[in-house]
């Protein structure tokens, strides 16, 4: 198919800097504390969950059009916890939500990527440090380009008189 879950995909680097406690891994299909991804009161099969403050970096080994995703605060919290999202494009900021809490409905995101070879995704603490920053990044996905079919095109010129 034309997406590809980033979740399927290995990130080339993943940080996370603490705020006081531990350091927070990334988890595929999974919120930040290993539960199913659940945001806005729908659940999702693929994502990334991440937790402030966060970066993970996938380098694009093939051309894609476009990245897309909802952004939000993962159910698990409770309605608590509050985050920034951004996204960069080859180290240009493409995209800076307003502060994302718990219970809000899920942000959709949609960027261009033709000619992209780096994609970095943030979460970065807003007003209440990093506690409970379930940061869910619902259906990531890349969009591979439309290729056209060459059977349909030999199909359809035989078909014309």
């Amino acid at each position: 198919g034309r997406a590809v879950y980033l979740s399927d995909l290995r990130p080339d680097e993943y940080r996370h800097a603490a705020f006081l406690d531990l350091p927070w891994d990334y988890r595929n299909d999974r919120n930040a504390g290993g539960g199913r991804l659940r945001s806005g009161g729908r659940a999702y099969l693929k994502g990334l969950g991440l937790h402030s403050a966060a970066r993970i970096t996938y380098l694009l080994d093939e051309p894609y059009q476009r990245f897309q995703a909802e952004l939000g605060i993962d159910d698990a919290t409770g309605g608590g916890g509050s985050a920034i999202f951004r996204v960069f494009v080859d180290g240009q900021q493409q995209f800076n939500s307003d502060i994302l809490r718990g219970r809000m409905t899920p942000v959709p995101v949609s960027l261009d990527l033709v000619g992209a070879t780096r994609l970095d995704l943030i979460v970065e603490y807003a007003d209440r440090g990093d506690q409970l920053d379930y940061a869910d990044w619902l259906d990531a996905r890349l969009i591979r380009p439309q290729t056209t079919d060459r059977l349909d095109d030999q199909t359809n010129n035989e078909s014309q008189p």
